[in-house]
């Protein structure tokens, strides 16, 4: 008798028929509630400060080599729950149609590197270029922290928009 007929699985079946953008959603979902949890028993000043030095993207403090993994963070990483309504909306709407034409592994690896490249992009334009008032206006200022899944989601629309016009 073979005992090693079936495969032991990592994943519960429900987890693993999981599309890549649920995931991506419940990631976004949890680390809001995480930090609106913290918030609420640790006091907003010590959770600020937390979310703005491992979760913010600042350019300025990117720039001087600290806070490097909020260049990945900052985009699981919503403030207001608006913020994070319109975002996941958005994802769940335009992401789940790209996901399926180009496949879960390749979107995956595309929002992830999608919105990295957003951070580097935000902490070239804004740390080079923002330091000047018009420059601010137009880049943003290097000492403002940015989070969200905006830029991610801007580069999933334009792909779609590029497969699908």
């Amino acid at each position: 008798m073979n005992y090693y007929r079936y495969k032991k699985k990592s994943l519960p079946n429900k987890a693993r028929g999981l599309s890549v953008v649920a995931w991506l959603i419940i990631i976004n979902v949890i680390i809001y509630l995480l930090l609106l949890i913290l918030n609420i028993s640790l006091g907003s000043q010590f959770v600020e400060e937390i979310t703005l030095k491992y979760f913010a993207l600042t350019p300025s403090l990117i720039l001087q080599g600290k806070s490097l993994i909020s260049i990945i963070l900052h985009m699981f990483t919503h403030i207001y729950f608006w913020h994070l309504l319109i975002n996941m909306f958005v994802l769940y709407s335009i992401g789940g149609l790209c996901e399926k034409i180009i496949g879960r592994k390749r979107f995956l690896r595309f929002y992830l590197a999608a919105g990295i490249f957003a951070a580097l992009l935000t902490i070239f334009l804004s740390g080079f270029f923002g330091n000047s008032e018009l420059g601010a206006i137009i880049f943003g200022s290097p000492g403002v922290p940015a989070v969200g899944a905006s830029g991610a989601i801007f580069a999933v629309l334009g792909t779609l928009a590029v497969l699908r016009p």
